[in-house]
């Protein structure tokens, strides 16, 4: 695949998080642990061939171990076709269900007309009440307030450890040598901490390894479309012919960009499992950077980068 291959990092969960672990979001941390550690020169060394829409690597969103998001492959069936009221029930339970096992997706974009069991997301909401102080009293009255801050956790389950933690999944499609950079990349991530809140204990995760995967997504015969593993943002030229779901995404730069507008402007993502008929062997990615989206930061820059993994589109 144009001297890309594949791998599999594993990552345990340490705490709950406090934002999605997106291909978007992952990546911006690993540019400002580049920036910290090399320096203004080093950061745009690190960004020139991604900017140049020739990424060395490409991440995918980060999903629950042993899990991968739902083909949005068309399966030719519709709730109207089903047989009985329990048909029907089900054709709609398998057009919700977020995610599949690897062995099922893999299934599925070998034949689309295939509806494996879907599973049930894992992961769950949590609630942690909070105070905010009344700085002329140092109590939360009067003018302090009781408050509730959400999280995302993965609940235990087969995939989890003695300890109740759970695994997740980034696959990565690098070429030669830049497995082990991206590697060293998480790895400064993870001492730190990812996402919002992480100075109060979220985002703590820890890199287990990388696992090669040899051709596990690239042995589909006869594919003509793909099935993006990655939230993801299409370049001109790419196709236009597919089934996707859409998110409109308002971030914020890092804390390390410092003062002045923090507010990146709306982006609009494809989801992961967003599926595209390219009608001829896909490329190893599609997407592209998304400049100008900073304001207060005009040099800053969005990763849009889909890691595409080949299929049949019927």
């Amino acid at each position: 695949m144009n001297s890309y291959r594949d791998y599999r990092v594993r990552l345990r969960l340490r705490s709950p998080l406090g934002t999605p672990m997106l291909a978007d979001t992952l990546f911006g941390h690993l540019a400002w642990e580049v920036a910290r550690r090399e320096g203004p020169e080093g950061v745009s060394t690190f960004l020139e061939p991604f900017l140049a829409g020739e990424p060395p690597f490409v991440l995918s969103d980060a999903f629950p171990e042993g899990l991968l998001p739902r083909p949005m492959l068309p399966t030719g069936r519709i709730p109207g076709d089903a047989e009985s009221r329990e048909a029907y029930a089900r054709i709609k339970q398998v057009a919700k269900a977020p995610f599949l096992s690897v062995p099922d997706f893999l299934e599925v974009v070998t034949d689309p007309s295939r509806a494996p069991e879907p599973v049930p997301s894992p992961w769950r909401t949590v609630k942690t009440p909070r105070a905010s102080i009344d700085r002329g009293t140092w109590t939360t009255t009067p003018g302090g307030r009781f408050f509730e801050t959400e999280s995302l956790a993965l609940a235990a389950g087969e995939a989890a450890t003695g300890d109740g933690s759970r695994g997740l999944d980034v696959y990565l499609r690098a070429r030669e040598g830049w497995e082990e950079r991206a590697l060293t990349l998480l790895r400064w991530v993870a001492k730190t901490g990812f996402g919002r809140d992480r100075s109060v204990g979220l985002g703590e995760f820890v890199v287990e390894g990388l696992e090669p995967l040899g051709d596990l997504f690239t042995g589909v015969a006869g594919a003509d479309g793909f099935v993006s593993l990655s939230s993801w943002v299409p370049a001109a030229g790419d196709p236009v012919e597919g089934r996707w779901r859409a998110r409109v995404k308002r971030g914020f730069l890092g804390e390390a960009a410092g003062g002045g507008n923090p507010f990146k402007r709306p982006l609009v993502q494809l989801e992961p499992g967003s599926a595209m008929r390219t009608g001829s062997p896909p490329r190893p990615c599609y997407g592209r950077m998304v400049r100008h989206i900073a304001p207060g930061m005009p040099e800053a820059a969005q990763y849009g980068f889909a890691l595409a993994v080949p299929c049949r589109w019927r």
